[in-house]
């Protein structure tokens, strides 16, 4: 049976699957390609220091869906190593157009207007294995009863999942804020009132 838990930082266990899925499902996705110590590190200084909060959902201890949510903007130079800095140069020689994704996703983060209104969904993933038993669901409402919990208006994220997207648009009544290209693919920031 499925079950919704919040990780806490010292859980490298469950940091570590989360890393695992994380880069197997959210391929498009830029945090992994800065290796794994800068995600885990990352992940503890927002939990640790009540900036956002991690939750997973679990069947017979195997982590099958996380999902994180951060409740104030951080910048990721302050996770940045030499580890991190090695990993994304190995990483951008085998795939040169990780430079291009990097600079677009920097220059549409001016875009986007901090609010701390609204908590903003960062990674979000469920195993194939596991989609279409309704554990994104669950994940969700986790999420929405903790943003109720803080005050919060609603949730906003980006994302280039089409079918994610239409769920948020007519489950959520979320809204389209602005869509960026990068290269083929469309990310859509969005934003729902809870």
């Amino acid at each position: 049976m499925d079950f919704i838990e919040t990780i806490l930082e010292n859980d490298d266990s469950s940091l570590e699957s989360i890393w695992t899925l994380h880069e197997r499902s959210l391929s498009n996705d830029l945090m992994h390609t800065f290796g794994k110590s800068t995600e885990k590190r990352f992940l503890k200084y927002m939990i640790s220091r009540g900036k956002g909060v991690v939750f997973a959902s679990k069947n017979n201890e195997i982590l099958n869906g996380f999902l994180t949510l951060s409740f104030k903007r951080i910048s990721m130079t302050r996770f940045l190593r030499l580890d991190s800095i090695l990993a994304f140069l190995i990483n951008w020689k085998s795939q040169p157009i990780l430079i291009l994704k990097l600079l677009i996703r920097i220059i549409n983060n001016f875009k986007i207007k901090s609010s701390c209104r609204y908590a903003e969904l960062d990674y979000f993933a469920v195993e194939e294995s596991s989609r279409d038993r309704g554990i994104g669901s669950l994940l969700l409402d986790q999420a929405e009863n903790k943003a109720r919990d803080l005050n919060l208006k609603g949730i906003s994220t980006i994302t280039s999942n089409k079918r994610l997207l239409k769920y948020y648009l007519i489950k959520k009544s979320a809204k389209l804020i602005f869509k960026f290209h990068i290269f083929s693919e469309i990310f859509y920031y969005i934003r729902w009132e809870i």
